[in-house]
């Protein structure tokens, strides 16, 4: 794996707000990323990272306005997010691919009593996700553990 992008996002009511992004590599990507872009939270692996902080209350009335947006895919979606949670909190990351070819992995990442931030790592590959996710957990890992022990790390702060 030569190319991989690292995304940190911070949550807006239903949907994850980019706030930085790192392209390792220089093979061009199938997507362009800029700090502010909006993706949905019940999709990828960043929302679904960051919906694993929440507690069960928290989560309801964002599982509501999901289910009206997906009312026919509602319960193979929550399914998958529920997946997605349960891995955050035994392996430490879920994974999605939302796009075609590209595997991504997220972890939240909690900052004092900040709220929470979601860091993923995302490959374009043609390879199962099994085996992109077997290369980038560990990595990502070891970042959002470093991430957590910056103690001046916030990147919003004073940024209105």
């Amino acid at each position: 794996m030569r190319y991989l992008t690292v995304f940190i996002a911070l949550a807006d009511r239903d949907e994850m707000v980019y706030l930085a992004s790192v392209r390792l590599g220089s093979r061009t990507s199938v997507r362009t990323v800029m700090p502010g872009q909006r993706i949905p939270m019940d999709s990828t692996s960043l929302g679904r990272a960051w919906l694993s902080t929440l507690s069960v209350e928290q989560r309801a009335s964002l599982f509501e306005l999901f289910r009206l947006r997906h009312p026919r895919h509602w319960d193979a979606i929550k399914e998958e997010i529920d997946s997605a949670i349960a891995g955050v909190h035994t392996l430490g990351y879920c994974a999605a691919s939302w796009l075609p070819n590209v595997v991504a992995l997220a972890t939240p990442v909690v900052l004092g009593g900040d709220g929470g931030y979601a860091l993923n790592v995302s490959v374009t590959t043609d390879e199962p996700i099994e085996g992109a996710v077997a290369r980038l957990r560990g990595p990502l890992l070891v970042l959002a553990e470093r991430i957590r022990a910056a103690p001046d790390f916030i990147p919003h702060k004073g940024r209105h």
